[in-house]
């Protein structure tokens, strides 16, 4: 499996979860950052975690929908707070 991975997501987790280094560690070993060494790792992990569930026959887990983020989306939501119920320091009045 870890053989399939592209060359940096096997880098990392090779070095992080078979070698037992720490991430800072890892990050100067292989020249990137700590961020780029996350996304590595959780890549690495969710496309192992993948494969061991199809060889086991275990259904993927649906991923909720995103949530918008825009500002526009987010005024919107606070503004219908007061209509759905919620307290009202969840809208734009309990803000003060």
């Amino acid at each position: 499996m870890i053989d399939r991975l592209p060359a940096g997501q096997r880098a990392v987790i090779l070095l992080r979860d078979m070698e037992g280094r720490d991430a800072a560690e890892t990050c100067e070993l292989l020249e990137i950052s700590a961020e780029n060494q996350r996304v590595l790792l959780h890549r690495a992990r969710c496309r192992i975690r993948q494969e061991i569930d199809t060889l086991i026959g275990v259904e993927p887990v649906a991923r909720p929908a995103p949530i918008p983020t825009t500002r526009a989306t987010t005024r919107q939501v606070k503004s219908r707070a007061c209509f759905t119920g919620w307290p009202a320091s969840c809208g734009p009045e309990g803000q003060r």
